[in-house]
């Protein structure tokens, strides 16, 4: 009986010395944040190309119509955190979402970016 008590508290402690490693122990990928907030797609917008400095966040679940009067200005960069299959973020430089200047959607990476036509978010668009 000795034998066996050592065994299971031996077992009981590697379990909890070497968690299981097919996941990971932090995540902190998209996928972890649509869980959690219960979004479709975010985004993050910047005032200088370098994506430095105040962020300003935008998130929300489904499509989202022309959406004018961006907070603190007209940011001049943008980094997608995270857009679902199926979704497109339009980035215009007219409040009436008549002139595009980039598009994005799940296949964009999560780095930096500036406006593949160049010039200022003035508003964007969801459509999912």
């Amino acid at each position: 009986m000795k034998t066996l008590s050592s065994l299971m508290y031996f077992a009981a402690f590697s379990t909890f010395l070497c968690p299981v490693t097919a996941s990971p122990l932090v995540d902190t990928g998209s996928d972890i944040l649509k869980q959690r907030q219960n979004i479709d797609w975010s985004f993050l917008l910047y005032q200088n190309a370098r994506c430095t400095g105040a962020e300003d966040p935008y998130s929300r679940f489904g499509s989202v119509p022309c959406t004018g009067g961006i907070r603190n200005g007209n940011p001049v960069a943008y980094q997608k955190r995270f857009v679902d299959a199926g979704c497109t973020i339009g980035f215009y430089d007219d409040n009436g979402c008549n002139s595009p200047i980039d598009l994005i959607n799940e296949t964009n990476d999560t780095g930096c970016h500036t406006p593949v036509q160049g010039g200022a978010i003035i508003a964007y668009d969801v459509v999912c």
